[in-house]
């Protein structure tokens, strides 16, 4: 029989426990209750300031319709009651001069409501799509009996997005020549399929094959520079929740790389040419989830048109069958004339409009705080309703509750941990990528170089590893912005100017160590450098790839003073973290799981919390008004005062030697005291 007591005290243990859990409970729901409060707030706010604006608008057209009607009235009426013969040359003049006016009121005005408008409209999620690859011309130029060659890419679809004005497109020039530089310098592998099952083999791949999402080897993107004077002119409602994605409003061009086919003609037969094809789109936001999206329903739009055309000649082939018989080598030579008018090049021609509309359409999805969903039917694009894409809708969601949030949150904590929440989110499969590849040794040395504002490049013939490596690393000393060169895919001619100038950077090149450092003629500028390489040894194995980081110090790097910072608990938990993460005899993985994510988000909060405690709240001092005086930065007091709140001498050494004159750390405390507004 069991013993009463013991029962009665267990249930009492067990009532105990429920009752935590439910204030625990409690307490939870308040934290909610109240930053959906502040949410609703800010969102309010936005919708009033919205309203102003329209309010604005129509008071500003009605100030400039009084303004006109003032000018027309000091028209001389001398020249309606005078014949012509006696009107003076000062009535001329001075109506001239009331034109002159009026032509410089319309501008005025006109300026105004531009840049009125502007504000009025959030950022479009991108500003252009384009198709890469080789056009017939190319092919055309080549000699006879050459099978393989490499030709530069050209553009073979332009798109804007919709609604895009002159200016717009007028600053879109620059980046659009980089990218052409940028795929030039790369130039694209052409080779020619020869017999005629080898041919049949790959078009039928080319035509068939359907992109997948999990395809991301072939995914990719790169950073290039912004339009300098477009936020000049125009802010769009949505410019808090862009600089929480790209606070230097950077473009991006997110890339998909496809295996297509092209045909020349020649000597009265056809030839066919595998080649890789590029579909990218330009953008402001660097948002991987919604442009892996995008690409692969681009690509599969292009797949559907072909396989329209295909079952269009195989329904064709079947009515020949029925009535007369073809020659094999007849049919053989139509089926390549249809192969040729779906080939990269003609099928764009074909589907422009199709292509047209959907960009179009998609270039009007909007993403805002007050919009935090993306849930776009991408299927309605179809004009035939009986083909059904593989991806049906376009999914996308900000979070909207911070990771840590206080019981007492203000708005600007709110924002801080929101903004927080999109940038760890954002950087989730990018941190997968480090977390596989780098030792806590590896990662603190590179870590430690950007701190100090050091020369880093990376170093990988895999581009979507190189790029993510780069991206992730370009942002590791968040909240502090890096704002010197950051380039993920550059060239051995910009860093060669970059090494000459002695200037800080962070870049990547797309190719082996061994082969550039053989072909580099600059070695002897290269071994006075501070520069770090960062290497990617890929070894390719049954299972699976593995990667391992080889990493090259020209100069040796004077580390020793952050050993004492790296024994602190928050990097013993990113030791821990990177140790955890990958298991013996780990093979390279492109994707996370959902343990995986959640294993990255933490360890981007870890970070986020070492750059804030030890880097900002434990160093940067209280605001005293002699920090600027008359419009002067008194850095030395500034530095008087940090060392001062400072206690641990080595701690000190370190602020001052290697943080304290970083760019990114000066901009930061320009900022926080409100320099550039005084």
């Amino acid at each position: 029989m069991k013993n009463p007591q013991i029962e009665i005290q267990t249930l009492k243990n067990e009532n105990q426990m429920l009752q935590q859990q439910l204030i625990k409970a409690q307490q939870e729901i308040s934290i909610y209750k109240n930053n959906l409060q502040l949410y609703d707030q800010e969102r309010q706010k936005l919708l009033d300031e919205r309203d102003k604006l329209e309010e604005r608008l129509q008071d500003n057209k009605s100030n400039f319709e009084k303004k006109v009607k003032r000018i027309i009235e000091r028209m001389p009426c001398q020249i309606d009651k005078q014949s012509r013969s006696y009107i003076s040359n000062s009535i001329i003049q001075k109506a001239k001069g009331v034109m002159v006016d009026l032509v410089i009121a319309y501008k005025d005005a006109y300026k105004e409501d531009y840049r009125d408008s502007q504000r009025c409209k959030c950022q479009s999620l991108f500003e252009s799509f384009y198709i890469i690859g080789i056009n017939h011309k190319e092919l055309k130029e080549m000699p006879e009996k050459q099978n393989v060659a490499m030709l530069p890419p050209k553009f073979l679809y332009k798109q804007y997005k919709n609604g895009i004005n002159s200016q717009e497109r007028d600053l879109l020039t620059d980046p659009e020549k980089d990218i052409k530089e940028i795929f030039e310098k790369k130039p694209i592998k052409v080779e020619k399929l020869d017999g005629y099952d080898y041919i049949e083999e790959n078009i039928t791949r080319f035509l068939h094959e359907r992109q997948k999402i999990e395809d991301k080897e072939n995914l990719y993107f790169f950073n290039l520079s912004g339009c300098d004077n477009l936020f000049d002119v125009q802010i769009p409602l949505n410019m808090e929740l862009l600089n929480s994605f790209n606070k230097d409003k950077q473009l991006f061009l997110f890339v998909y790389s496809v295996d297509d086919y092209v045909t020349s003609y020649y000597d009265d037969r056809y030839q066919f040419w595998k080649f890789k094809k590029y579909y990218c789109f330009l953008t402001y936001f660097p948002i991987s989830e919604i442009f892996d999206q995008l690409l692969i329903f681009a690509a599969n739009l292009i797949k559907l048109q072909r396989s329209d055309s295909y079952l269009q000649y195989k329904l064709e082939q079947a009515q020949r069958q029925k009535t007369k018989k073809m020659k094999e080598s007849l049919e053989q030579q139509y089926r390549q004339k249809i192969y040729q008018d779906i080939d990269a090049v003609n099928i764009i021609y074909k589907a422009k409009d199709e292509i047209a509309n959907a960009i179009k359409l998609i270039s009007d999805i909007q993403l805002n705080y007050d919009q935090p969903y993306i849930e776009f039917d991408l299927q309605s694009i179809i004009k035939d309703k009986n083909i059904r894409i593989q991806q049906e809708k376009l999914i996308y969601k900000l979070p909207v509750i911070p990771l840590q949030t206080p019981m007492q949150t203000t708005k600007e904590n709110f924002k801080s941990n929101l903004t927080n929440q999109i940038m760890v989110k954002n950087r989730i499969r990018h941190t997968h990528i480090v977390m596989q590849i780098f030792s806590f040794d590896d990662f603190t040395t590179i870590f430690m170089e950007i701190l100090k504002e050091g020369q880093i490049l990376f170093m990988c013939e895999n581009i979507y590893i190189l790029t993510s490596v780069c991206y992730f690393f370009h942002l590791v000393i968040y909240p502090y912005l890096w704002v010197l060169p950051a380039l993920y895919y550059s060239n051995s001619e910009t860093i060669d100017n970059l090494l000459g100038n002695q200037m800080p950077f962070i870049a990547g090149l797309n190719e082996g160590y061994n082969k550039w450092i053989q072909n580099y003629k600059n070695k002897q500028q290269l071994q006075k450098s501070n520069l770090t390489i960062v290497e990617f040894l890929i070894k390719k194995e049954a299972c699976g790839d593995n990667i391992t980081p080889l990493i090259h110090q020209y100069q040796s790097q004077n580390n020793n003073l952050r050993l004492k910072k790296l024994k602190t608990n928050p990097y013993f938990q990113i030791n821990e973290m990177l140790q955890k993460y990958k298991s013996i005899g780990h093979i390279f993985q492109i994707s996370q799981n959902e343990e995986q994510s959640k294993k990255c988000a933490e360890f981007l909060i870890n970070l986020i919390n070492i750059i804030e405690n030890d880097f900002i709240k434990k160093i940067v001092p209280d605001l005293d008004p002699d920090f600027i005086s008359n419009g002067i930065w008194n850095q030395g007091l500034i530095l008087k005062k940090m060392l001062a709140k400072i206690k641990d001498n080595e701690d000190q050494e370190f602020i001052k030697q290697y943080i304290f004159e970083t760019d990114y750390f000066q901009q930061y405390l320009k900022h926080y005291y409100n320099f550039y507004k005084r």
